[in-house]
């Protein structure tokens, strides 16, 4: 790790004297045009897909919580309930690896009411465990894990592209998806050229408290 993840697992401590959540990053909501695999089950996609997107932060944040427009197969066999969710965060270079993969874990699902070629649209959100992200380039990716369901990652800006790049996709059960941890944009992947909807939340650490926090590191390291 570079910079200051070594942080994470102190940054914590900053929630008591921290700022109110914000949206630190939003990427738009879906615009009814396209989704792509970002799931893994035990039928078609063993290996596991993911679809990501990045985010430019100019102010260090304590990020709490990704959401995300999706569509899933729900019906009296799957519930939002039978799905479980994993996050990624990957640095300027996704294909040098993750920064962070989460465990499988639950999520909340606002269902929206509609669906996308018979999947139902929902809007995702998964909370991040103090996980701090200094100023700089990164991708987000959230997949759905189940025995047998689908879940798609779902499309904004109607292919126009917010911070630096577009979308990115990987899945080596699809053809020309690589596996980990490779990347393709999108457009290499389909031949299109779009963004994917989701929002970051999450505090400005306090300055005060985070210089406090940088001396007791210190302090730590050199006893």
């Amino acid at each position: 790790m570079h910079g200051l993840y070594w942080l994470s697992p102190l940054i914590g401590v900053l929630a008591a004297v921290a700022g109110r959540a914000d949206v630190i990053w939003d990427n738009g909501s879906f615009d009814g045009q396209r989704g792509i695999s970002s799931e893994k089950d035990n039928y078609l996609v063993v290996h596991g897909s993911f679809a990501a997107d990045d985010a430019v932060l100019t102010t260090g944040y304590y990020l709490q919580e990704i959401r995300w427009w999706g569509a899933a197969l729900i019906n009296q066999y799957h519930s939002f309930a039978s799905y479980q969710a994993q996050f990624t965060i990957l640095g300027d270079d996704p294909n040098a690896g993750a920064l962070y993969l989460s465990e499988p874990m639950a999520f909340d699902a606002t269902d929206t009411g509609t669906t996308f070629y018979s999947y139902r649209v929902y809007i995702g959100a998964v909370t991040v465990p103090d996980f701090y992200l200094a100023p700089g380039h990164y991708h987000f990716a959230v997949r759905l894990i189940s025995n047998s369901g689908r879940n798609f990652q779902l499309s904004t800006g109607n292919g126009a592209v917010q911070g630096e790049t577009m979308g990115l996709f990987q899945g080596q059960d699809f053809w020309g998806g690589p596996p980990p941890p490779y990347w393709v944009t999108i457009q290499q992947f389909v031949g299109l050229t779009t963004d994917f909807a989701f929002s970051l939340h999450g505090i400005v650490p306090e300055p005060t408290a985070l210089l406090a926090l940088l001396a007791i590191f210190c302090r730590a390291r050199s006893a």
